[in-house]
């Protein structure tokens, strides 16, 4: 079992307010699997992979607005840190914990 399997509780920092989700992600070799849910939608994690602590994918948001986001996490023990880049939106601060 790697470091980031689980389920993780996540906070972005949006430009509109802190946004709360969930990933749920397991490891396979270098590949990163698994689904992020909020504001009431479950999306599958696309182009995961994990290279030692660093966790990179991408996730495409259907609600409010269908979304691209990319995401580029640090893990360390049951903590996340990192940043998402988000349409419109730019660059945006993520933290997380495992749940």
């Amino acid at each position: 079992m790697s470091a980031i399997d689980g389920k993780w509780s996540i906070t972005i920092a949006s430009p509109i307010g802190p946004q709360e989700g969930s990933i749920d992600v397991t490891r396979n070799g270098g590949a990163l699997t698994g689904t992020a849910t909020a504001m009431g939608s479950t999306v599958d994690i696309e182009n995961g992979r994990l290279d030692g602590d660093r966790a990179q994918f991408t996730i495409n948001m259907t609600r409010p607005m269908p979304m691209k986001m990319d995401f580029d996490l640090i893990v360390a023990e049951d903590n996340l840190t990192g940043a998402t880049v988000a349409g419109s939106f730019g660059r945006m601060t993520v933290t997380g914990q495992r749940a």
